[in-house]
């Protein structure tokens, strides 16, 4: 299970108000007055979008760091095997 890191709850939480917005605007009971659900409508989806950019783009980076790591790890170890035979530790007694 993911655990969160502090970082994610301010996007996951504007998220979560942002999809109120566009709940509540969507519901004729509670908004009786067009001009709120005229404007809680675009603004839902506009926090809802910023929080989900705010959540996508360290997500994305964290993700590049890693593959880059990866990737720069097989292409070291593919370079170690060719040039240098393995060392192995003197067994223990």
């Amino acid at each position: 299970m993911k655990v969160l890191v502090k970082s994610d709850r301010v996007p996951i939480v504007l998220m979560l108000i942002g999809a109120a917005f566009v709940i509540v605007s969507s519901l004729s009971d509670y908004v009786t007055d067009q001009d709120y659900k005229g404007f809680l409508f675009p603004i839902g989806f506009v926090i809802l979008f910023f929080g989900f950019v705010l959540w996508a783009i360290p997500t994305l980076l964290k993700y590049q760091k890693k593959r880059t790591k990866r990737m720069s790890k097989m292409s070291r170890s593919s370079q170690d095997e060719m040039d240098q035979p393995r060392r192995y530790a003197r067994p223990r007694r």
